[in-house]
């Protein structure tokens, strides 16, 4: 009996995930891609004629979300009786896809789901596409199968063309056979048209989101027009939609069950640790916060979004109130009085109160996917190492959510070598560092063999105002950047970290992993209290000159120890000694990147002191 390897995948999930711009649009994308995967690759679990390679068997059976958008897996008879089967696991696939029309339904009235009802089921079906390939596994040579179905999937990829038989108006339309057959010539029919045919003319918005579909609700006569504009500031599409609540239940009874709220924004994430601290009474931040919301009888206001715990969020929902000032007097004057609770809470304006301080806004994304990964699969499978290099891949995963709840960031997504999590501010640098390490000793005992482990990544901290479509943009940039750390060695395994003010103004630096205790070292020096006010920008004035590089590092050297010394600080024999040793992270003939990672350090160490103080 012949064996069949095939290989069945998602294309361009990254897009599906990185299209996000609240907190609820990035975990349910993140969520999505595996649970369509798992349903797929599930039918066929109990197929004795099925052997799965990637993922393997048991991370299908135990509902884990740790499954990446692709599958490799082996499956014997004939080769009809092997198509039949990937295309029920496709048709299963398309049905959770297609659970999404409930999530929708669930969320707006029955009057409005049944006028859109096409377009809804058109938008969600067509949102992902599943390619797949299959290639006979003849004389065992399961490496040549394994590159026939690789070449396959690609040129599928590639190939792949729009639904081309309805068009996407203000609803969804069948496209009309001869439509040009009434008028003279395509300029009669333009001007025609619209007054007999409108749906062939008139649009509507596109999805605030993805940018790739009509928005939700648009008319005949308003192509602006969105069923969510009461509920959500932006307009969308009926797949952005559904992502943005699915499974919206089960997050809500999974935050009640451990007793928490639901996370519902990036600054859930740059909160996380502040809101946990007590104050010399044992009392958390978070409940010191919302008495004050409850005092005022806005308890709502702190349901409703975490954001409102800053003062900036409260004053622009004034502004928003004061649209409508008659209607909204009395709102007006209890959230004025709240400003004035939350400012005595944070700045200690009562003396008899403890000082909390103000709540921090900074969070990071971290982007992490493994190094030539392609070529390392592909080399176990020659060597048949591939099922040992799965499960190790699949307990990687497994362990990174403990990791990041450890260090109280938001886990989002993590399939085999990627990974997707957010960090507050001041333990950011810590959970990568212990992720990166889980990952390269899981695969410690396989350099022997010739496999050295590696991933890079990307970790950027953000003002939680950024628009996170942007930030994520920013933090697949970074990780892009850390795979070429060094173009001339080739080498990678390294992290570009950065950070983006409200401002938008922004630095970043290079690190290689194995140089981020040193990294930290640098942090420590600039988290002195005595460490010299404007050093960096003094620093940065003086090697102008040098800037961005220069052939003779000497001047530069001497520079930096002439700053140092002239300056008023404990240790700053030690912090000279540490950056003119230091070759791992200053290049002297660059000067322009020490700078930067000055900055960077800098900002973390002055993020971390602001969010204890």
């Amino acid at each position: 009996m012949a064996k069949y390897l095939v290989k069945i995948t998602i294309p361009s999930i990254q897009d599906t995930i990185v299209r996000s711009r609240k907190l609820k649009d990035l975990t349910g994308g993140s969520e999505l891609i595996p649970r369509i995967m798992q349903s797929g690759l599930k039918s066929l679990a109990n197929d004795d004629k099925v052997e799965f390679i990637i993922p393997t068997k048991d991370v299908i059976k135990e509902d884990s979300l740790n499954i990446t958008n692709v599958a490799y897996l082996t499956i014997e008879g004939e080769k009809e009786q092997v198509i039949e089967k990937v295309k029920r696991m496709k048709e299963e696939m398309f049905k959770k896809l297609n659970t999404l029309v409930d999530t929708v339904k669930y969320k707006i009235p029955d009057k409005e789901f049944k006028e859109y009802e096409n377009l809804i089921r058109y938008q969600i079906r067509n949102a992902i596409n599943i390619v797949w390939a299959i290639s006979e596994i003849k004389d065992n040579d399961i490496v040549k199968a394994k590159n026939d179905v690789d070449i396959a999937v690609a040129n599928a990829k590639a190939s792949i063309e729009p639904d081309n038989k309805s068009i996407e108006g203000f609803n969804l339309f069948k496209k009309q056979k001869n439509q040009y057959s009434d008028f003279e010539n395509y300029q009669d029919f333009m001007e025609k048209a619209y007054q007999l045919n409108p749906e062939l003319i008139r649009g509507a918005y596109l999805c605030d989101v993805c940018g790739k579909r009509v928005i939700l609700g648009a008319t005949e006569h308003d192509f602006k027009n969105s069923i969510t504009k009461d509920s959500e500031k932006d307009r969308l599409c009926a797949f952005c939609y559904a992502k943005r609540y699915y499974l919206e239940k089960e997050k809500m009874k999974e935050a009640e069950s451990k007793n928490e709220r639901e996370r519902k924004s990036v600054a859930d994430a740059a909160l996380a640790i502040y809101l946990q601290r007590e104050n010399k009474n044992g009392e958390k931040y978070e409940e010191l916060i919302k008495g004050k919301f409850i005092e005022n009888n806005l308890e709502y206001l702190f349901n409703k979004d975490i954001e409102y715990v800053y003062i900036e969020e409260l004053n622009g929902h004034i502004k928003e109130l004061e649209k409508n000032p008659d209607k909204n007097k009395e709102e007006i004057e209890k959230v004025k009085k709240l400003i004035d609770s939350l400012k005595g809470l944070y700045e200690n304006e009562n003396k008899e109160n403890e000082k909390i301080g103000y709540p921090p806004v900074y969070y990071a994304i971290v982007v992490m996917d493994g190094d030539s990964m392609g070529e390392k699969i592909s080399k176990a499978f020659e060597e048949n190492k591939i099922i040992d290099i799965t499960e190790k891949l699949s307990e990687f995963s497994k362990e990174v959510k403990g990791i990041v709840e450890k260090y109280s960031g938001i886990s989002v997504y993590s399939g085999g070598d990627d990974v997707l999590a957010l960090f507050p501010l001041e333990t950011a640098l810590k959970g990568y560092m212990e992720i990166i390490s889980q990952f390269k000793d899981k695969f410690k005992d396989m350099k022997d063999a010739g496999y050295n482990f590696t991933a890079s990544a990307g970790l950027v901290i953000s003002h939680y105002k950024i628009p996170l479509s942007y930030v994520l943009q920013e933090a697949r940039s970074a990780e892009s950047k850390a795979k070429k750390v060094d173009k001339e060695k080739k080498e990678k395994d390294a992290v570009c970290i950065k950070y983006i003010k409200h401002s938008f103004s922004s630095a970043e630096a290079l690190i290689k992993n194995d140089h981020l205790q040193l990294f930290e070292k640098l942090i420590s020096f600039l988290s002195d209290e005595d460490f010299p006010f404007g050093f960096i920008y003094q620093l940065q004035e003086l090697l102008l000159p040098y800037l961005p590089k220069t052939e003779d590092e000497e001047p530069v050297k001497k520079l930096i120890k002439y700053l140092i010394e002239k300056k008023p600080y404990k240790r700053k024999d030690k912090f000279a000694e540490f950056m003119l040793d230091t070759k791992e992270l200053f290049n002297f003939k660059e000067p322009e990147k020490i700078i930067n990672t000055l900055k960077v350090a800098k900002f973390i160490a002055s993020g971390v002191q602001n969010d204890r103080n």
